[in-house]
């Protein structure tokens, strides 16, 4: 009694898989050795070749599974130490190539470092001018005082204040303080607090 034929699909189970198509394939190069002998056809040549590329693919697993450190017990000392040659080699190259990496990123760093410096002192000298602008700008005049400070300017909306850049705001034991306009000798505002 023959078997019956198999429903054609994809076999989930990674492992069955792998052994379906390992079986197949090598039932599958059988047939087809046997039908070159048969009708006299070169398929040596490729079948030598097939057997060439399976050992190679299983030396570089066994080689990968070694280089993982699995299935090291069959191996020589002189095996060992070359494998263990290989793996300080590897381990040099990686360290090299992640140190020029982080080298990189420093450079890279410190060249934005540098831009943003020079950006900083650059708004800190637009500060700087703008502020001593303002202050000549602001230095109020006796027809500036007021009302007649927005006249003066023309069309402007918004005016900057007239202070000096610090206020002192506090108790003032003197109650009867007079207040100015235009700031203040000791930039002292009464009246903020009871």
């Amino acid at each position: 009694m023959g078997r019956g034929r198999v429903e054609l699909k994809r076999i989930e189970n990674k492992i069955n898989r792998q052994v379906t198509f390992a079986k197949r394939r090598n039932g599958l190069l059988k047939k087809a050795y046997e039908l070159s002998v048969l009708c006299d056809a070169e398929e040596l040549s490729s079948q030598q070749e097939y057997l060439k590329l399976k050992a190679r693919y299983e030396a570089l697993q066994r080689s990968q599974r070694n280089l993982l450190g699995e299935d090291l017990g069959p191996l020589s000392s002189k095996e060992l130490e070359s494998l263990e040659r290989q793996l300080d080699m590897s381990l040099k190259q990686i360290r090299s190539t992640r140190t020029q990496y982080m080298l990189d990123q420093l450079t890279d760093l410190q060249r934005k470092e540098h831009m943003l410096n020079e950006a900083n002192k650059t708004l800190k000298q637009r500060l700087v001018e703008g502020y001593q602008v303002n202050s000549m700008q602001l230095n109020p005049s006796a027809e500036d005082v007021g009302f007649g400070r927005q006249a003066a300017h023309g069309d402007v909306f918004f005016h900057a204040l007239e202070c000096e850049p610090t206020l002192q705001i506090g108790y003032q034991p003197d109650p009867i303080t007079v207040v100015t306009a235009g700031p203040s000798v000791n930039n002292y505002m009464p009246g903020w607090l009871p």
